[in-house]
């Protein structure tokens, strides 16, 4: 279906909002909100019917409930097609999860721009096809970088990477495709977080 113009979010708007600890407070209990709806289609709930009327009600009287609902359905669109993008390269061959930190005389002396761009450019020698964004640690608020990259098409060793840290953790498929889920829930989570701000995906175009 074709999205209209009124099922998106007014971006200034939504800076705004993304910029102030009350609004982010509503928006995380409108996500809240919809997580207890989707249970309760599922036939389970967490809140009793007096908490959950309760919510919705504090909720869709606020000023911003519509710009709010825009914001969480475009960030769960997005979730669905990163899901998607992931899922595919996994199908095709093993890939390894990345976190690339970045050492204090790097971060100290280039752009976030330059940062980005070194972390774009490694991928693109190391591998054809790959994901990642961008990131702020929880507790000190260190910029770093995730990525799921297909290992099939390596092209130079891990190594190479001088600019800081590199972790890798091997993503092995399993019957269950549990692995599967633990590495694209962890991805898409980095990239839906609020921390990460202005959290413009990197990619391989194909």
């Amino acid at each position: 279906m074709k999205k209209t113009e009124n099922s998106q979010p007014n971006y200034v708007l939504k800076s705004q909002i993304l910029s102030d600890e009350d609004c982010l407070f509503d928006l995380q209990l409108l996500k809240e909100l919809k997580l207890e709806m989707y249970l309760r289609h599922q036939g389970l709930q967490r809140l009793d019917d007096d908490e959950y009327n309760g919510l919705w009600n504090t909720l869709s009287s606020l000023p911003l409930f519509h710009e709010y609902e825009k914001i969480n359905n475009a960030s769960w669109a997005r979730v669905r097609r990163l899901r998607l993008r992931i899922e595919e390269m996994l199908m095709c061959g093993e890939c390894v999860f990345l976190t690339f930190t970045f050492d204090d005389d790097v971060l100290s002396s280039t752009s976030a721009k330059t940062r980005r761009r070194y972390v774009t450019r490694f991928l693109k020698a190391y591998t054809d096809d790959f994901v990642g964004n961008l990131d702020f640690g929880a507790k000190n608020g260190r910029e770093h970088y995730h990525a799921v990259a297909l290992l099939g098409s390596e092209k130079i060793p891990l190594t190479e990477w001088k600019k800081g840290s590199l972790d890798l953790e091997r993503i092995h498929q399993t019957k269950s495709n549990v692995k599967l889920a633990k590495y694209v829930s962890k991805l898409t989570n980095h990239a839906i977080k609020e921390t990460a701000k202005r959290s413009v995906l990197i990619y391989a175009r194909s």
